[in-house]
């Protein structure tokens, strides 16, 4: 029964993830091959993320570690393991924009509708089918900001836009 249950949270998050990434692939104006780099690149920081969670929990449970390998994966990632997974990642954009000129802002403000579009899908199949989630409100706030996107996409910087939303759904995070 567990196993259905972790195996029922994977296929939400991979399907939430997948239409994310199709609502940036419709709602985006730029050329199909920069919509698929975008895309790619979004791909290769999630696997990176997902790695360094790996060795997050590696590095705070090293004792455990070195007894024993497998039992430190096989343990849930707790919020210290997420932090330094953040951290690694945080450094390793970085790397990519000093080394190799990455272009940030493109891929930010392409991560940004997708990454809002997964939450609202992920959101809605908790609420709507599995009657868990975190609640109405902060599903009306994902809407509004998806629907701000939308709208205000063609009239604003998009870099001034990305920070707004971001900042309003952190904001909606902490309550």
């Amino acid at each position: 029964m567990v196993q259905l249950q972790v195996l029922q949270k994977i296929g939400i998050l991979t399907v939430s993830m997948l239409l994310g990434y199709v609502y940036y692939f419709w709602i985006s104006r730029e050329d199909r091959s920069v919509k698929l780099q975008n895309g790619s690149l979004m791909a290769s920081m999630l696997i990176n993320f997902v790695i360094y969670l790996w060795v997050g929990k590696i590095v705070m449970h090293g004792l455990l570690f070195i007894q024993d390998p497998l039992a430190v994966l096989a343990y849930p990632s707790d919020a210290r393991a997420f932090y330094f997974a953040t951290g690694l990642s945080f450094i390793h954009v970085i790397g990519l924009i000093i080394r190799k000129g990455w272009p940030a802002m493109r891929v930010f403000t392409a991560f940004f509708p997708a990454f809002f579009a997964a939450s609202f899908v992920f959101e809605c199949i908790q609420i709507l089918v599995l009657h868990q989630g975190i609640g109405w409100e902060y599903l009306a706030l994902l809407m509004l900001l998806l629907l701000v996107h939308m709208v205000c996409s063609e009239r604003c910087f998009s870099s001034n836009l990305v920070f707004g939303c971001c900042c309003a759904g952190a904001q909606g995070n902490l309550y």
